[in-house]
């Protein structure tokens, strides 16, 4: 009986999801600042609250081996009771805010359930804090749960769950074994091809970096995946990633892959496409008001999902296409979900390193033993120059001011402080003979009015999506 590894968080977002695609965007400074408010949180929250607690637990259920972890933000143990608490950072008005969301109580009701069981405890409080970003507020909801009452929950969830693990668990036992027997496809080797190979193996198996640098010819491409894969099947890496920037780098991985199906691999792989490449919405408008593929996509994509599971070992641009069309659900958020279960994900180097578009689920809310194998990593130097870098125009705050003025006072306010900011930099690079300025920090008066259009940007998308300057508001959001 193979195990299967799942994080809570994700074993709850696939069980209970449902509804809509909202544009929900998260700048990296965003994310940032969550990190920030949850520490700030828990740092003030006093001696007796325990951050950040690894739990894990593992249930067999059907015939089918689950090892389930999570980290619990907050745990507080007194003499007669004990609290397991969530935290989570919105940019939302903490006043709106009237029940915890669904799945954020399933997510705490899972963890109080495994520490229950392990530390033998009857009852336990469980509790969702809330935190407004922009003003720190803080909002918390409360219920007490029996061990009855979260064995049941908990259950309820495994039990939805259990019939895509076994399909999941029947395909990585053959898969596996498949990539323990995988012969080299191509006969003899190349020269140095076989010392390279070595090394990425050694190099994974121990958990290091490695540089390569080899001449033309030599199958760099065959080098690196075979013992990559070779790795995958005695379980010394979860999943690989091959980041290419080119098109026809992304054609080499795909016909080595395939040589190597050919020669009886099994194997699920994907390759990414980009999200404004494979939006059917000619709108490009990521909500249920103005795509039809967005409204009740959580409704649909796991029907979808198992479906393609069962039918594909590949999942390209036109298959995810083709179901995305037939069952109406969005292709690119179709194809990150495929990401969680192939073993082979080929995309570009900003799903990795870029903080705008980085695949949050494997390397930010969660991690893993993961393989990446970077083509032409040299090309990482000047990519990195553009992910890290961002340009604030002075005519575009200017004109954003005046248009936000009507809709949100406080956003304007922001903006006008922006301007002020820009303007003062603007004098002392007047005054200065060279005509620049170079300041090696973000100045704090430029940090506090960038925050705060972020947060206001977010709180007022909600409301005014369809506010005729919208569009270049969050133009100005992203390259902030």
């Amino acid at each position: 009986m193979t195990q299967i590894k799942i994080s809570v968080r994700e074993l709850i977002e696939y069980v209970l999801r449902s509804g809509d695609i909202n544009a929900v965007f998260l700048s990296s400074k965003r994310m940032q600042d969550g990190t920030k408010a949850h520490q700030r949180f828990q740092k003030a929250a006093g001696e007796e609250y325990l951050q950040e607690v690894s739990i894990s637990y593992e249930v067999v259920y059907e015939d089918v081996h689950l090892l389930l972890s999570g980290r619990i933000d907050g745990l507080i143990k007194m003499e007669d009771s004990v609290t397991i608490d969530e935290i989570k950072s919105t940019a939302r008005n903490l006043d709106d805010l009237e029940i915890g969301n669904r799945l954020h109580w399933a997510q705490v009701w899972m963890y109080a359930y495994m520490y229950a069981v392990q530390n033998d405890l009857q009852q336990v409080h469980t509790r969702l804090t809330y935190i407004e970003l922009e003003t720190f507020k803080i909002k918390q909801f409360v219920e007490l749960k029996t061990l009855k009452e979260l064995e049941n929950f908990f259950y309820d969830v495994v039990e939805k769950y259990v019939g895509w693990a076994k399909k999941q668990n029947d395909w990585r036992e053959i898969s596996r074994h498949s990539m323990r027997e995988m012969e080299f496809p191509f006969g003899a080797y190349r020269k140095g091809q076989k010392q390279l190979m070595t090394a990425v193996y050694k190099t994974i198996e121990e958990k290091k970096l490695l540089f390569s640098r080899a001449p033309t010819g030599i199958g760099k491409t065959i080098a690196t995946l075979y013992p990559s894969i070779k790795a995958l099947g005695h379980d010394k890496c979860d999943k690989i990633f091959y980041l290419t920037a080119k098109t026809i780098g992304k054609e080499v991985v795909v016909d080595t892959l395939e040589a190597l199906q050919n020669k009886g691999l099994f194997i699920k792989r994907l390759v990414i496409t980009a999200k404004d490449k494979t939006c059917l919405n000619t709108k490009k408008a990521c909500n249920p008001e103005e795509c039809s593929f967005a409204k009740g996509h959580f409704d649909r994509v796991n029907e979808v999902l198992e479906k393609m599971y069962d039918a594909h070992h590949v999942f390209n641009r036109e298959i995810i296409e083709q179901y995305a069309l037939e069952h109406r659900v969005c292709p690119y958020e179709l194809s990150l979900d495929l990401a969680l279960f192939c073993d082979v994900i080929i995309c570009d180097y900003n799903y990795v390193f870029d903080p705008s578009a980085v695949l949050r689920r494997f390397f930010v809310e969660e991690s893993g033993k993961y393989v990446v194998l970077i083509d032409e990593a040299h090309n990482l130097v000047d990519r990195a120059r553009e992910m890290y870098s961002a340009t604030l125009d002075k005519q575009k705050v200017m004109a954003l001011k005046k248009k936000v003025k009507d809709i949100d006072a406080r956003l304007y306010k922001y903006f006008n402080q922006l301007n002020k900011v820009l303007i003062d930099r603007r004098k002392v690079c007047d005054e200065r003979e060279e005509g620049s300025y170079c300041e090696k920090e973000m100045p704090g008066d430029c940090e506090e009015a960038l925050r705060g259009i972020l947060f206001r940007t977010e709180k007022i998308f909600g409301t005014h999506k369809k506010w005729e300057h919208m569009e270049e508001l969050l133009d100005f959001y992203f390259d902030s």
